[in-house]
């Protein structure tokens, strides 16, 4: 295989990657090409990519070690392989064995979305910055790709955000939610419980706010307790279970979950 045809495979898989964020398929396709380049990124994307596999679970010796590696390999390589996008946003993280999750203001991220969406598969999103332009986010397409958000400390982020949030149809991928230090109330909170577009959220933390339903969870000598807030059992009386009302036993012991856990299918 030549040089051209070889480089034209490899961008035709990432680009596949960047098509469909969610897919390991795609991932092992261009983990594949990158083996048979033995190009160095290989090694990120297959340890990250075994360690994704124990995100719902208590971690063990290997993903221990394999997230070690990882976690080697980004501080060494990372800057070199985030490439433009180190120099377009505050921060970022590899998930998967690439560029998942980005920390950058509301504003630049919507003057921005479409090329970042360009240079990697982006589904994990950390908002810094005033929210007043929240609403233009959560109306968009580009907002359909994410899996989990973060918007804290914001006074500017209150119930109308809340309904924003609550009433966008591009939300429904959403698993993993953290608006934790705003100004949401109780009107707030019931929307995000009542909204269809969230039916599929795990993890919803709202510490901080002026109503603040969410459950405590902790460990006592290796035993795992939740306690559900008062608010809790009377959400779901309205609005049905909620597993980031209301955690199990069982799940406690992993609380909070990933914000990767179900971001590949």
């Amino acid at each position: 295989m030549d040089e051209a045809c070889r480089l034209g495979w490899a961008v035709s898989a990432f680009e596949r990657v960047l098509a469909e964020p969610a897919s390991l398929s795609a991932r092992r396709a261009l983990l594949v090409e990158w083996d048979r380049a033995a190009d160095p990124r290989a090694e990120l994307m297959r340890a990250q990519l075994e360690v994704w596999k124990h995100l719902d679970a208590p971690p063990t010796a290997q993903s221990w070690e394999l997230s070690g590696d990882a976690a080697a390999l980004t501080h060494l390589h990372g800057e070199a392989w985030a490439g433009r996008i180190a120099e377009l946003v505050d921060a970022y993280r590899f998930h998967r064995g690439l560029v998942a999750e980005i920390t950058i203001s509301l504003d630049r991220f919507i003057e921005l979305a479409d090329e970042l969406y360009q240079l990697a598969p982006i589904q994990h999103l950390n908002l810094r910055g005033p929210a007043t332009r929240f609403r233009e986010l959560v109306a968009s397409p580009r907002f359909a790709q994410l899996v989990s958000v973060a918007f804290e400390g914001q006074p500017s982020f209150g119930d109308t955000e809340a309904f924003a949030l609550a009433q966008s149809r591009y939300a429904s991928r959403l698993r993993w939610i953290v608006l934790t230090r705003n100004a949401i109330g109780r009107l707030g909170v019931e929307a995000l419980a009542a909204s269809p577009y969230l039916a599929n959220v795990i993890y919803l933390d709202l510490d901080g706010n002026p109503f603040n339903p969410s459950p405590s969870v902790w460990s006592d000598g290796g035993v795992f307790s939740v306690e559900a807030s008062p608010y809790a059992a009377e959400l779901q009386r309205a609005y049905g279970r909620k597993v980031w009302l209301e955690p199990s036993y069982q799940q406690a012991e992993w609380w909070p979950p990933s914000r990767d856990v179900s971001a590949a299918g």
